[in-house]
């Protein structure tokens, strides 16, 4: 198959995620190469258990996006490879439907090693409002799942954001 081989052969970071859990399904060469992390030791496990996010707060900006664009492009991102070193990648992410399942690709573009854009408030401090709210909130995908809770979620349910 001409995509399967043009995945594998990519020099772009490329990995799927099941949309309902966050786990990967495949990653390709580049992502090992990048990241450090072998194809075995990421399917079936989340982004979140392998560190590769070192700032939870634009991994859940970007989730919130992609439930109502679809679809982003070539966001600035930093990126935590297996030794800890720092990625930065412009990423593409889209959501995907095969076969009635939600799939989230993502393509990802290491850049130069300086840091990465500042991460964008495009909503007006809705962050700051989210995690300082006195009651619980908590964005999902229909049917799929939370994105993220807000502190006064996790004290409700008496567990930690960790």
């Amino acid at each position: 198959m001409r995509i399967a081989g043009a995945f594998r052969r990519s020099d772009t970071m490329v990995s799927v995620l099941r949309a309902e859990d966050g786990s990967f399904v495949d990653v390709n060469p580049a992502f090992e190469t990048v990241l450090g992390w072998h194809i075995e030791e990421v399917i079936g496990r989340r982004p979140l258990e392998l560190g590769i996010w070192p700032d939870l707060g634009t991994r859940s900006g970007l989730l919130m996006r992609l439930h109502t664009e679809q679809a982003i492009r070539s966001e600035p991102v930093r990126l935590r490879a297996r030794g800890g070193e720092l990625v930065n990648a412009l990423l593409d992410v889209e959501l995907m439907d095969h076969q009635g399942a939600l799939y989230v690709l993502c393509m990802g573009r290491r850049t130069a090693d300086t840091p990465a854009a500042p991460d964008r408030d495009d909503t007006g401090g809705y962050r700051e409002l989210y995690l300082a709210a006195a009651k619980g909130l908590y964005p999902s995908l229909p049917e799929r799942g939370f994105i993220d809770v807000n502190p006064a979620y996790c004290e409700f349910l008496g567990h930690s954001r960790d």
